[in-house]
């Protein structure tokens, strides 16, 4: 896994600043830092280090971890600074309870619009669980995170209900959060998690491109609940 602050600058390499005001630029490089595994629950972010990083100033860098306070992923505590927040058990079975049920009413709607078998976009589902596949032989932890995301995404937007993508949207770092300490602290580990995401993912679409709603519904509660929740608790 990427960690330790040496690797700060392999966050955002296309990051356009111009674009972004201080705060906002710092903001964006801590969100997707936590959500590629730099900064773990439970770890100080340093506001002076950051500054210094991205050359900035060091009240820019503190308005950007307040409004991650805000999102309820950073905690302030008084004179020891902001530190990434704590993911509890009870966080896990909460939030993957209602991925479950948004994940099986996407799984509906997809089904309902009854699409071809050669439909492009289960071409694109395909496309992106083999990159992931690759991305696992090469030990891109960050890559391939990014790639398995990806195929959750395109089953989010395939449903087109817009209130599913928005939620998923709003909560990838969460998401990232707890996939980070899902994949487990070893090499091994993450292999044969990263391994058996991929597998659930070729079941999954075959289930869906076919039109069986009830296999794919029980497939994405063994992957999330079964799977992704309990390799979560089971690190905690």
């Amino acid at each position: 896994m990427i960690t330790g602050m040496n690797d700060l600058n392999k966050v955002l390499p296309d990051y356009k600043k111009q674009e972004l005001s201080k705060a906002e630029e710092a903001y964006e490089y801590i969100r997707e830092g936590i959500i590629e595994g730099i900064w773990h629950p439970g770890e100080r972010i340093n506001d002076s280090t950051v500054s210094e990083h991205l050359g900035i100033n060091r009240l820019s860098v503190r308005e950007a971890l307040s409004k991650l306070v805000q999102d309820d992923v950073v905690e302030q505590i008084k004179w020891k600074g902001f530190y990434i927040r704590n993911i509890t058990s009870e966080d896990v079975t909460r939030f993957v309870r209602v991925r479950v049920v948004l994940e099986e009413l996407a799984i509906s709607e997809i089904i309902r619009r009854n699409l071809p078998e050669d439909d492009p976009v289960f071409s694109a589902m395909k496309n992106a669980i083999e990159k992931a596949e690759l991305i696992i032989k090469s030990g891109n932890h960050p890559g391939y995170m990014e790639a398995d995301f990806v195929f959750h995404e395109l089953l989010y937007k395939t449903s087109q209900n817009k209130w599913i993508m928005n939620f998923i949207t709003n909560s990838k770092i969460v998401i990232s959060m707890m996939r980070n300490i899902s994949m487990g602290q070893s090499e091994d580990q993450f292999v044969s998690a990263a391994k058996q995401s991929t597998q659930d993912h070729r079941d999954l679409l075959e289930a869906i491109r076919t039109g069986d709603e009830e296999s794919a519904k029980e497939l994405i509660r063994q992957h999330l609940a079964d799977r992704f929740a309990s390799n979560i608790i089971g690190e905690l």
